[in-house]
């Protein structure tokens, strides 16, 4: 119980970081007050200083966020934007029901690099990118799988009820 909450607290403060480099590169200095609301924000406290299940989660999600736009906006090198890809699958592993959210995020982000790229590095971007993608799919392929297989493995204990039980009683 008070690890969790002391990680959570740690994981809540470490999301200030690459919130702070996130606005900072898209607002300026403007971006400070914008950070100062998000830090203001009731629920955010509450989850932080809980047992909430989501705010490793949440570092991860902006992290990755604030690499990839930072890298966009030229803040970062460019080269560097498929890093972001690592803390959002590590955040897809630790969360899976982020990853119908995150995947079609993180594809339209890297066309939107790519398109955005000068036309003589565009091809470098698009391998990037392309590689990032490939990495990402490697490692929520394996995952994904070890994921049903848990889940029926659980089903056919009877420790959870399947989704299609609930759902024919429920319609």
């Amino acid at each position: 119980h008070a690890s969790v909450q002391i990680a959570n607290r740690l994981f809540g403060a470490l999301t200030l970081l690459p919130m702070a480099a996130l606005l900072l590169s898209l607002f300026g200095r403007r971006g400070f007050w914008v950070l100062l609301l998000y830090a203001c924000v009731p629920v955010l406290w509450r989850d932080h200083v809980s047992e909430g299940v989501m705010t490793g989660t949440s570092w991860l999600l902006a992290t990755g966020l604030a690499g990839f736009v930072c890298a966009w906006r030229g803040t970062l090198p460019p080269v560097l934007a498929p890093v972001a890809f690592t803390s959002w699958m590590a955040a897809v592993v630790c969360r899976p029901e982020v990853a119908p959210t995150l995947i079609p995020i993180g594809l339209a982000l890297c066309c939107l690099m790519v398109i955005a790229t000068p036309a003589d590095e565009r091809k470098r971007a698009a391998l990037a990118m392309a590689l990032a993608t490939l990495g990402a799919v490697c490692i929520l392929i394996p995952h994904g799988v070890w994921l049903i297989a848990e889940v029926q493995a659980q089903e056919a204990s009877t420790g959870i009820h399947g989704l299609s039980q609930h759902l024919g009683t429920r319609v």
